[in-house]
C-alpha cells in the first residue's frame, strides 16, 4: 500500500504523544473529581438524585429515567450536589462516571461540538475517529454508550439546548445536568430545584469551617451573619475561611466589616450584594501579589488559567504568581485544576474582572504575545518543518527541554490558545490571531481536533479579511484545507486550497504557492482526479527550488511517486523516490527518508527487483515499528504481503497480510483496512483458501463502496472476479471484471483495468471464445504500458500460450474433418 508523506507524517506524529491520553475502551472510567469536604446538608435532594439515578425504572410514568437536572441560582451548590451524588453512587455506574464543566455562565461556553469531541475521547474514542460533524459526532455517542453503564455529570449548562446532543439514548447510562437554567424543555427529565441552605444547614457549613466552639459561642451573630451571605455556600466558604484563619476575629466584628463593604457595593445588584460584600473582605486581606493575580487572572478567557498566563498578564515571575496562586486556593478564592492549572467559581471571576486591572487592553495584550511566544517555540520542536508565516514576537527555545515538554505545554494550555486566537481577531491584535492559528496548525495535524482546527482558521481568516493581508488569507484557508482533508471532506479542502493559491499569487509567497499546490495535488490525487494532480504536483516542483523549500520539494516528489505508482509508471515513479531519499537524508530528515524507502521497495517490488525491494520494506519496517508509527507500519507490512504473494510464499503473504488487517482496524482507518483487506484476500487466493478469500474480498468491497474508495472498490472487484474463475464460474468472472472496465483507462485505476481484462481473457478462454481471449489480452498488454507492471505481459502472454495450445489441440481435428469431407 502506498503512503503518502502527509500521511507518514500525521501517523509518525500522531502515535509518538497518543499514549498520553489514551483510555482504553473496557476501562472503567472515574473522572468526576471528589465533592468539597465542607459540603452539608441537601439530604432530601440527595436521596432523591440517588434513588432516581440508581433506580431508574421505579420513577413514576417511566420506564428508564437517564437525565436528572439540578437547577438553581449562582452559589447555591449545584456543583457540590452533583459532585456529592456521583460519589455516592460510583460502585452502581460499573463502567465508570465521566465530568464536564460547559462553562455555561462564561462568555464563550463549550460548544456540544466540543463536548462530544471530550466525551467520546474519555469513552476511549481515538481523536481521528470521532466525527467533526456534531449531530454525527452525538451518533457515536450513543452508540458507545448502548452497551455501558456510565455516569456522566455535565456541569454548568447554559440551557436545555446546550446539553440536548450530549444526552444518551436508551440504556443503562445517565446524565447528571447542573445549570443556572430549568431546562424544562428536556423531556422525562427529573428536576431538581435547588433553594439557599436551610438556616440550619448554613449554621452547619458555618461551624464546619470556623469550628462548632466559636459558633455556639456567637449563636445571635452568627445566624445574622449565615443570613448576610444569603445563605449560599460560595460565600460561605470563603467567610469562613476569612474566619477559620483568623482566631482572634469575632463574628460580631466581621459582621461590622461586611456592613461597611455592603455601603461601599452599591454597584452591585441586590441579589449580589451581600455574596459581593464578603468577596471584598476576603480579598481586602490579601497580600498586594495575590490579589493582583486574583484579579489578572480573571482576565484570562477560558475555564482555568496558569501560572505562565498570569505572569504574562502582569510582566512578572512565574514561580512568584504560582506561589500567590496556590494562597489563593487556600483563601477559597481559586480551585486547583490538575497539575498546574487553577479556576474561579463564576461569581469570583465575575467579582475579580469588575474589581479592576490597571490597563485590561495592555495586559491582555502581553497575555496574546505570551501565547504566541510560546506556541512558536513549541511548534517548532513538535513539527519543525512545516511551513509557516512569519511571527511578530522573538521565539525562545529556552522554555523547552524537548519535544515531549512542548507537547504536553501545548495539551495543558490549547483551551486558552484557542480563546487567544479568537478574542485576538476582533481588536487590535489581529496579525496576532491569524498567526497563532497558523502556528496551531501543525499540532492539530497531529492531535487531529477538527472542530477546533476549523474554528481556529476560520477566525484567523477572519482576521486577515478585515487587515486586508493576502498572505495571511493564503495561510488561513491552509489551515481550513488541511483540517477539511483531515476530516476526510475532499472537496471542501480543494475549494480552501484554490482560494488560498489565488492569495498567495496575489502576495507573491513563492512558498506558500508551492505549499498549497502540493496540498492541493495531494486532494485531487485521493479525488482520483490524476491529471489535475500531476499539474498541481509540477507546479510545485517548479516553485520549490530554493534551499528554504527542500521539504516541500521531497514531500511533493513522494506523493508524485505514489501517483505515477497508481498509473502503472513505476520507472518514473522510482526515479522520484531516489530524488526524494536524497534529499531527506542529506537534510537528516530520517523520518521522510523511510518513508521514501517504503514506496521505493513497493515500486520495484512491482517491477519484480525482488532483491532490491527486501532492504528498503525491511529497513522502513523496523524504523516504523521503533518509532510508533502504526499507519505507516500497516503500509510496509501489505507491501511485504504482496512481495511474499508474488514469491509464492504463501504462509508468510498471509500472516503479514492478516498482520496489516488487524493494525488497520486498530487504527479505526477504514481505507486503510479495505486496502489491506484487498492484499489479504490475494495472500488467501493464492493459497488456494477460495471461500476465505471470497469473504475477505466481498468485506473489503463493502467498506470500499461505503466510504467511496474507487480505486480499492475495483481492486475489490478484480479479486473476487479471479475467485469466481478459481471456483468454475467464468460467467460471474467476466460479469464482475466488467465493473471495472467501466473507469477510465488512462488514470490511477489504469493497473487495475488491465488487471480486469486479463480475467475477462481467462473467463472468455474457459467458455471456448478464444477471439475474445485474445483480443482482451492484447488489450491489457496495451492498457500496462511499456513502464508497467512487468507481471501483466507475462500474464498475457501465459493466456496466449493457452489459446495456441487450444488451436493446435483442435487443428488434428480440423484437418481429418477435411479429410473425410474430400474422401465423400
Amino acid at each position: 500500500m502506498r503512503l503518502r508523506d502527509a500521511e507518514a507524517r500525521q501517523a509518525a506524529l500522531t502515535r509518538r504523544w497518543e499514549s498520553r491520553d489514551r483510555i482504553t475502551a473496557g476501562a472503567a472510567l472515574h473522572r468526576v473529581p471528589p465533592p468539597p469536604r465542607d459540603f452539608c446538608g441537601r439530604s432530601g435532594e440527595l436521596r432523591l438524585l440517588e434513588r432516581t439515578l440508581r433506580y431508574p425504572d421505579e420513577r413514576p410514568g417511566a420506564l428508564r429515567a437517564t437525565v436528572c437536572v439540578v437547577s438553581g441560582m449562582a452559589g447555591v451548590g449545584k456543583t457540590s450536589l452533583a459532585l456529592r451524588a456521583a460519589w455516592a453512587l460510583r460502585r452502581d455506574f460499573t463502567d465508570g462516571q465521566i465530568y464536564l464543566d460547559l462553562r455555561g455562565a462564561d462568555e464563550q461556553p463549550v460548544t456540544a461540538g466540543q463536548a462530544l469531541i471530550r466525551l467520546l475521547r474519555a469513552l476511549g474514542v481515538e481523536q481521528r475517529s470521532i466525527p467533526a460533524d456534531p449531530d454525527e459526532a452525538a451518533a457515536l455517542y450513543r452508540r458507545v454508550l448502548d452497551d455501558r453503564r456510565v455516569l456522566v455529570v455535565l456541569d454548568n449548562a447554559q440551557h436545555a439546548a446546550h446539553v440536548r446532543r450530549l444526552l444518551p439514548g436508551p440504556g443503562a447510562s445517565a446524565v447528571l445536568i447542573t445549570s443556572r437554567n430549568r431546562c424544562s424543555e428536556l423531556d422525562g427529565a427529573v428536576h431538581v430545584g435547588l433553594p439557599v441552605l436551610t438556616p440550619a444547614e448554613a449554621l452547619g457549613m458555618l461551624a464546619a469551617a470556623v469550628g462548632a466552639e466559636r459558633v455556639r459561642a456567637e449563636p445571635d451573630h452568627a445566624a445574622a451573619l449565615v443570613d448576610v451571605c444569603g445563605r449560599l455556600p460560595v460565600a460561605l466558604r470563603v467567610i469562613g475561611r476569612r474566619l477559620a484563619v483568623r482566631p482572634a476575629w469575632t463574628i460580631a466584628g466581621l459582621l461590622d466589616r461586611l456592613a461597611d463593604e455592603r455601603s461601599r457595593l452599591e454597584q452591585f445588584s441586590s441579589g449580589e450584594l451581600a455574596v459581593m460584600a464578603g468577596f471584598e473582605i476576603s480579598c481586602r486581606e490579601l497580600a498586594p501579589l495575590p490579589a493582583a493575580v486574583f484579579r489578572a487572572g480573571a482576565l484570562i478567557p477560558g475555564a482555568t488559567v496558569s501560572p505562565g498566563a498570569v505572569a504574562a498578564v502582569l510582566d512578572t515571575d512565574e514561580e512568584r504568581v504560582r506561589s500567590a496562586m496556590d494562597t489563593l486556593v487556600e483563601e477559597n478564592l481559586l480551585q486547583a485544576s490538575g497539575v498546574s492549572h487553577y479556576g474561579y467559581h463564576d461569581l469570583l471571576r465575575l467579582y475579580a474582572r469588575r474589581s479592576g486591572t490597571d490597563d485590561p487592553v495592555v495586559a491582555l495584550g502581553r497575555w496574546h504575545r505570551w501565547c504566541l511566544t510560546r506556541t512558536a517555540a513549541a511548534m517548532r520542536l513538535v513539527y519543525p518543518d512545516m511551513v509557516r508565516l512569519a511571527v511578530d514576537v522573538d521565539v525562545d527555545m529556552a522554555g523547552f527541554a524537548d519535544a515531549d515538554a512542548a507537547m504536553t505545554w501545548l495539551d495543558e494550555e490549547i483551551g486558552g490558545l484557542l480563546a487567544a486566537v479568537t478574542t485576538a481577531a476582533s481588536g487590535p491584535l489581529q496579525r496576532l490571531s491569524w498567526q497563532l492559528a497558523d502556528q496551531l496548525r501543525g499540532y492539530f495535524f497531529v492531535r487531529g481536533d477538527v472542530a477546533d482546527w476549523l474554528a481556529t482558521g476560520q477566525a484567523g481568516l477572519a482576521a486577515a479579511r478585515a487587515a486586508g493581508d493576502p498572505r495571511a488569507r493564503a495561510a488561513m484557508h491552509q489551515t481550513i484545507g488541511q483540517a477539511h482533508w483531515a476530516a476526510g471532506r475532499h472537496r471542501a479542502a480543494a475549494e480552501a486550497y484554490q482560494e488560498g493559491l489565488l492569495a498567495a499569487r496575489d502576495d507573491r509567497w513563492v512558498i506558500g504557492e508551492a505549499y498549497l499546490s502540493h496540498n492541493l495535488g495531494l486532494v485531487y490525487a485521493e479525488l482520483g482526479d490524476v491529471d489535475r494532480a500531476d499539474g498541481m504536483y509540477r507546479r510545485a516542483l517548479d516553485l520549490a527550488t530554493g534551499p528554504e523549500s527542500g521539504h516541500i520539494r521531497a514531500v511533493t516528489l513522494n506523493d508524485l511517486a505514489v501517483m505515477c505508482a497508481d498509473q502503472g509508471r513505476l520507472v518514473e515513479a522510482a526515479g522520484h523516490l531516489v530524488e526524494a531519499m536524497r534529499m531527506n537524508e542529506a537534510a537528516s530528515r530520517r523520518g521522510s527518508m523511510m518513508t521514501n524507502r517504503g514506496n521505493l521497495g513497493m515500486v520495484l517490488r512491482q517491477l519484480e527487483r525482488f532483491d532490491e525491494a527486501r532492504p528498503h520494506l525491511d529497513a522502513a519496517l523496523a524504523h516504523h515499528r521503533r518509532t510508533g508509527a502504526v499507519a505507516a507500519e500497516v503500509c510496509v507490512l501489505d507491501e511485504l504481503s504482496r512481495l511474499h504473494r508474488q514469491l509464492s510464499e504463501w504462509t508468510a503473504a498471509v500472516g503479514d497480510g492478516t498482520e496489516a488487517v488487524r493494525l488497520a482496524r486498530r487504527q479505526r482507518n477504514p481505507r486503510f483496512e479495505a486496502g489491506t483487506l484487498n492484499t489479504l484476500g490475494s495472500a488467501l487466493l493464492g493459497s488456494r483458501a477460495f471461500e476465505e478469500a471470497q469473504r475477505t474480498f466481498t468485506e473489503a468491497s463493502r467498506i470500499s463502496r461505503e466510504h467511496g474508495f474507487a480505486y480499492f472498490t475495483a481492486q475489490a472487484c478484480v479479486g473476487l472476479a479471479e475467485v469466481a474463475l478459481a471456483l468454475g464460474t467464468p460467467e460471474t468472472a467476466g460479469r464482475l471484471a466488467d465493473e471495472v472496465l467501466t473507469v477510465p483507462a488512462n488514470g490511477a485505476f489504469r493497473p487495475l483495468r488491465a488487471a480486469a481484462l486479463l480475467v475477462q481473457a481467462r473467463a472468455a478462454l474457459e467458455l471456448g471464445d478464444r477471439e475474445t481471449a485474445s483480443a482482451r489480452c492484447a488489450e491489457a498488454v496495451a492498457t500496462a504500458g511499456t513502464a508497467g507492471d512487468p507481471g501483466v505481459a507475462r500474464e498475457a502472454a501465459a493466456v496466449r500460450d493457452r489459446i495456441d495450445a487450444v488451436r493446435a489441440q483442435d487443428a488434428p481435428s480440423v484437418a481429418a474433418s477435411s479429410a473425410r469431407t474430400r474422401s465423400a
